[in-house]
């Protein structure tokens, strides 16, 4: 009977030393079929094969890192993060995992998290070039967190690593111009340009660094040497940002900044841009027309007259050019040019029907008209206007006109019609009953 006992005794120890072993031949398979299936993109099965590794051998950091890729590729974040936890557990000094870590909590919108797990990537990492990407990425999000003094010290654990690396020399043209200083970031740009990697990379490659160079050049007045930048810019992801640039840097914006001051009566701040305006195209109207009204707020009626005059010069479109000759008929009449201004108003295209037709154009020649004392072709011009629907107290506005040029003309009673209608707005009332008595 005791053979028999000790068989059993060796066959149970025997199996427990196997079993493990067994299971941890198991998990390795498991393990590597998942890999298979991961490098044909086949995360979903993969992820299966690895949870069944997992079953098999829980304290294997490798299987967690790689169903964390796997989860990762399919966006599954939270899973993934839950994967690389694990991996990092079980190899504490494994910067990869920190790195995936990190990458995947900047998924999450975890930004803390994520720059303390660069940080651990960087720190445990001993491969050097893996080292650098870990530090890049790193100075990448700081600098995106604004947290600029934490950039610079990351940055000067990375330098040492790769001193003329392209990157290396971004990061600190990025933070010197964060500090104003766009000379010197100007200079890192252009080194980190000329160098031999970035020399012979695609234009897409070098899109980000010309565009910082626009972004530098542009602050330090360099107009032309920023377009030249941005044009290399316009690639990839930097072709949107360099077509707000353009559209930041030209006429239109400029001249809508500039109207912008001119409503909050920030006179000269709209000036410079309206110079800017000028300065980019000669043949920009508008501007004109927006520092002739500037000259008009500051009093300078002559200064005013000389800029509608140049803008209707400019402007190639019959109709804006239109409107310019009736603002600028307007102007002269204020001006006590009312020679100037019949001059002006004749000269606006009557074969416009819709200018001449316009409440705008009949009321101004109307007051020239009356001023030059042409008294028939005003009341001409006024019944034309008072017969379109106006606003009540414009229409007792002319209303007044229409009376007092009747009077003049000697058409006394439909000089009283025009001031009967002028009283109903409280404005003319006692001027239209005085002059109704002088009639009578």
């Amino acid at each position: 009977m005791k053979p028999q006992k000790l068989s059993i005794t060796f066959l149970v120890t025997i199996g427990l030393l196997v079993l493990p072993t067994l299971s941890l031949a198991q998990g390795k398979s498991a393990y590597q079929e998942g890999k298979k299936l991961q490098d044909k993109n086949k995360f979903k099965e993969a992820i299966l094969k690895y949870n069944e590794a997992i079953n098999k051998e829980p304290d294997n950091y490798k299987y967690y890192y790689q169903r964390g890729k796997c989860q990762y590729a399919l966006e599954r974040y939270t899973g993934a993060k839950t994967s690389f936890e694990q991996c990092v557990k079980h190899r504490a000094n494994f910067g990869s995992g920190y790195a995936w870590l990190a990458r995947t909590y900047q998924r999450l919108e975890r930004s803390s998290e994520a720059i303390r797990n660069y940080e651990l990537a960087a720190e445990y990492e001993s491969k050097g070039v893996n080292k650098l990407q870990y530090y890049l990425r790193l100075i990448n999000l700081l600098i995106e967190e604004s947290q600029f003094d934490k950039a610079k010290d990351a940055l000067k654990e990375a330098e040492p690593l790769s001193p003329s690396n392209e990157n290396i020399l971004y990061f600190k043209g990025r933070l010197a111009a964060e500090e104003g200083k766009h000379k010197e970031a100007t200079n890192y740009y252009e080194r980190a340009l000329n160098s031999g990697k970035l020399a012979k990379a695609s234009n897409t490659v070098k899109a980000k660094y010309y565009y910082a160079l626009g972004l530098s050049r542009k602050e330090l007045g360099d107009d032309k040497g920023a377009q030249a930048a941005f044009k290399n810019a316009s690639f990839g992801a930097y072709a949107e940002l360099v077509a707000d640039e353009k559209a930041a840097a030209g006429p239109a914006y400029h001249y809508k900044l500039a109207y912008s001051y001119y409503f909050s009566e920030a006179y000269d701040e709209s000036e410079k841009y309206i110079n800017k305006v000028i300065a980019d195209k000669k043949d920009y109207s508008g501007a004109y027309v927006l520092k002739a009204k500037i000259a008009q707020r500051k009093g300078n009626l002559n200064g005013a007259i000389q800029l509608y005059n140049k803008a209707g010069v400019v402007e190639k479109d019959p109709s804006k050019r239109s409107k310019i000759q009736i603002e600028l008929a307007s102007l002269q009449l204020l001006a006590g040019r009312p020679a100037s201004a019949m001059s002006t108003i004749r000269s606006v295209g009557v074969t416009d029907s819709k200018i001449v037709n316009s409440s705008k154009y009949l009321s101004v020649l109307a007051k020239i008209l009356y001023k030059n004392d042409k008294y028939e072709e005003t009341i001409e011009t006024l019944d034309k206007l008072l017969a379109k629907r106006i606003d009540p107290k414009l229409k007792a506005k002319y209303s007044f006109l229409l009376g007092q040029a009747c009077k003049k003309a000697g058409m006394d009673e439909k000089a009283k019609e025009a001031f009967k209608a002028a009283m109903k707005s409280g404005a003319y009332q006692l001027a239209a009953e005085y002059e109704m008595k002088e009639i009578n």
